[in-house]
């Protein structure tokens, strides 16, 4: 179970959850982050060698002794597990990605080949 807790400091009431870098990229952690900053300041540290711990702070103004909801932890594990998801599918498909791309770009690349080569006003030849 991630461990998810409130609390308040001098920034204001925030809540936090620690995860496990083992898990979850950078990349996946910082784009499900970026998510959420409509509606949260999010501070991430590196709590040890293995763990990150995640601080929500809401945007919107909070009443007295009112307690900040949780509901933002589980909404950010939803996508950090679709970032994560997209980060193992993307490195499993990069092959077949590139290829596709290369053989959607190379008669483009063909034809600026020839082009340069009718260079009648030297336009592609360099100043120097």
């Amino acid at each position: 179970m991630i461990p998810v807790y409130k609390d308040k400091n001098e920034l204001g009431q925030y809540v936090a959850l620690v995860l496990d870098k083992a898990i979850y990229s950078d990349r996946a952690i910082m784009k499900t982050c970026y998510v959420f900053t409509d509606r949260y300041y999010i501070h991430v540290t590196s709590l040890s060698a293995e763990q990150y711990q995640i601080y929500f702070y809401s945007k919107a103004e909070i009443a007295k002794n009112t307690q900040m909801e949780s509901l933002p932890i589980q909404h950010f594990l939803e996508e950090l597990n679709d970032n994560q998801l997209r980060q193992i599918l993307l490195a499993e498909t990069q092959v077949v990605h590139e290829e596709i791309v290369r053989k959607a770009f190379s008669p483009a690349a063909q034809l600026a080949s020839r082009e340069y080569a009718q260079d009648a006003l030297s336009i592609m030849v360099s100043a120097g």
